[in-house]
């Protein structure tokens, strides 16, 4: 048996990821041979000093763009824009704002890239034509601490430091208007309704309901929440209600007048980490600190499931449910993967499978395919794990993905690409499909090596 697994991990092996970077000192992007599925195809990497310690990366929602902006060092403020169907760098700038880039937004129609910086300049790029379109340079006094783009790609609306939330036209850049914010309040973060018409902004406790017709503060909460900070602020996809989760207790506001529907508080379960909602918008799912899992009814209003830490003993800092709520997959710091079948009525007993020490680190990110095929792990182990959700085996190994911890894993609704991001400041890009490839022509090998006649494998 021995023998047959060494024959099988032979054909399976590649050249890791650690020995390719080491021939990637000092390069910025790298394109590397996708024939090669260990191999990254895209490694976007700063040369980073010791004095930059941000830099900021988004992939457009079409999957085509990769766009990296640099705190502060060497590159201080540069901006590299990065096109993966031609797979070269179509878009680089030293300086592109004074001071250190604070906010990145692509649009959702994917044509539009907007930056703001810590100096209060806003610029406005147009993908397509790889050209800079605006350059506002005192869009705001002082620095553009949120950005957010509206659901038609028409509107992008900042908030800053000087008390200001001002909304411009896309791609333009025409100041609308602006509605007077809180100046007190120097960090924020927004969200924008589904149909665009209100605009939530959330600063440690208290939540603000902006009306973008009335172009006025619709309402507000002082204190939502009286013992903690606001950790996760999230809107239903039905634009219904609002959802605020603390350290300690969950609330549910109707909206858009905020009034509190329901308070959810269970004294076995604290220290809330991770959040996840249902697409159907029934259930939050929650991950705690001491390795709880808890399942709440958002239409019963009460907890209908939970986990003690009888499954992960340590914290859940990573949880993710498959697009048809059929799958509930979680991740923790003693290493274990768990998938969950969500299918069944959270209130019985949940039916799970767990991966016993599929990492050797905390698990800090899981994620499921769109077809529910495959399950992907990331760890602070360094290493990205591919399984497969139907027979629950491992089929491959990523070893030192990156130069550091494996932050956070996502796949492409297609298969095709795996993205990840690490504390190494790097993200990059696997050609997943070729790697599938790959997986399956190792697999019917083996399938084709044991099949043989018995006296051609067994020697003396």
């Amino acid at each position: 048996i021995n023998h047959i697994e060494n024959i099988y991990f032979f054909f399976f092996k590649q050249k890791t990821a650690y020995e390719m970077l080491r021939s990637l000192v000092g390069s910025e992007m790298c394109i590397r041979d996708s024939q090669q599925p260990q191999q990254e195809i895209l490694n976007l990497r700063q040369q980073l000093t010791k004095q930059c310690c941000r830099v900021k990366t988004v992939i457009s929602p079409n999957k085509k763009y990769i766009i990296s902006a640099s705190g502060f060092g060497s590159e201080f403020g540069s901006l590299k824009i990065f096109d993966l169907a031609l797979n070269k760098e179509i878009f680089y700038k030293e300086k592109h704002h004074k001071k250190e880039t604070s906010e990145i937004k692509v649009s959702p129609d994917s044509r539009f890239l907007v930056t703001g910086s810590f100096d209060g300049s806003m610029k406005i790029f147009d993908l397509n034509q790889r050209v800079q379109l605006r350059d506002i340079e005192n869009a705001h006094q002082g620095r553009i601490h949120a950005m957010v783009i509206s659901s038609d790609s028409s509107k992008v609306i900042t908030g800053g430091s000087d008390g200001k939330i001002r909304v411009r036209s896309l791609p333009e850049g025409d100041l609308l208007y602006e509605i007077e914010h809180d100046p007190s309040i120097s960090t924020m973060t927004l969200t924008i309704s589904q149909g665009g018409k209100y605009l939530f902004a959330e600063k440690r406790r208290s939540i603000y309901v902006y009306d973008l017709e009335t172009k006025s503060l619709f309402q507000k909460i002082y204190e939502a929440h009286n013992n903690d900070e606001i950790k996760f602020l999230k809107m239903t996809s039905d634009d219904k209600n609002l959802i605020s989760v603390t350290l300690s207790e969950i609330k549910i506001w109707s909206l858009p007048n905020l009034e509190l529907k329901h308070t959810f508080w269970n004294r076995t379960i604290n220290s809330m980490i991770s959040f996840a909602i249902t697409s159907d918008n029934k259930y939050l799912i929650t991950g705690s600190y001491d390795g709880q899992i808890g399942v709440w009814s958002l239409e019963q209003r009460q907890l209908v499931y939970s986990e003690a830490k009888t499954r992960h003993f340590d914290s859940v800092a990573s949880l993710s449910i498959s697009n048809d709520n059929k799958l509930l997959v979680t991740g923790s710091g003693d290493g274990t993967v768990i998938l969950w079948d969500f299918n069944s009525e959270p209130s019985e007993e949940l039916v799970e499978y767990t991966f016993e020490n599929a990492h050797t680190d905390d698990v800090n990110s899981v994620t499921i395919s769109k077809d529910n095929k495959y399950l992907i792990s990331g760890s602070k182990d360094r290493s990205i794990k591919i399984w497969d959700v139907s027979s629950k085996k491992l089929l491959y190994t990523i070893e030192n993905a990156h130069n550091d911890a494996v932050q956070s894993v996502t796949l492409s609704p297609d298969n095709t690409l795996l993205s990840s991001s690490s504390s190494d400041k790097s993200i990059k890009l696997w050609n997943f499909n070729k790697l599938l490839e790959r997986i399956e022509a190792s697999q019917n090998h083996l399938k084709n090596w044991l099949n043989l006649p018995s006296k051609m494998l067994i020697r003396n």
